[in-house]
């Protein structure tokens, strides 16, 4: 969200693909220090709650940045950091689906909790 959006007008091409294809607007950087998460409404997302990474470790890298996105138009909100509520993570589904995530996906550290979310997120972009 960082990329698209920080310093640049709404004309740029970058902030109208975020808007216009990802359906999503950037609120701001740093949205959570502690990468806990979990799922508000959505049924597909009803998953535990999901950690991230924090922390330095020689396993995994650190995420000192996650972002805030809001669902624009049809989006919605699919996860949200505990801390705050700040939305984590948004879905859209219209003539196309797409699914962004203000951190890596990659730093969710249980393997059981990135399966059960890329379980989720497949199944949504499949339109079950």
């Amino acid at each position: 969200g960082t990329d698209l959006f920080a310093g640049k007008k709404d004309s740029d091409p970058d902030v109208r693909f975020g808007r216009e294809i990802l359906h999503i607007n950037w609120d701001t950087g740093h949205a959570s220090r502690r990468g806990r998460l979990f799922s508000p409404v959505h049924s597909l997302f009803t998953l535990p709650e999901l950690e991230f990474n924090t922390a330095f470790r020689e396993d995994l890298y650190k995420v000192e940045a996650p972002d805030a996105l809001t669902p624009v138009g049809e989006g919605e909100v699919i996860l949200r950091y505990k801390e705050n509520e700040f939305s984590a993570a948004t879905a859209f589904a219209g003539s196309y689906r797409c699914v962004v995530a203000g951190f890596p996906f990659e730093t969710v550290i249980e393997q059981r909790q990135r399966f059960l979310l890329m379980q989720a997120v497949m199944k949504f972009l499949e339109g079950n």
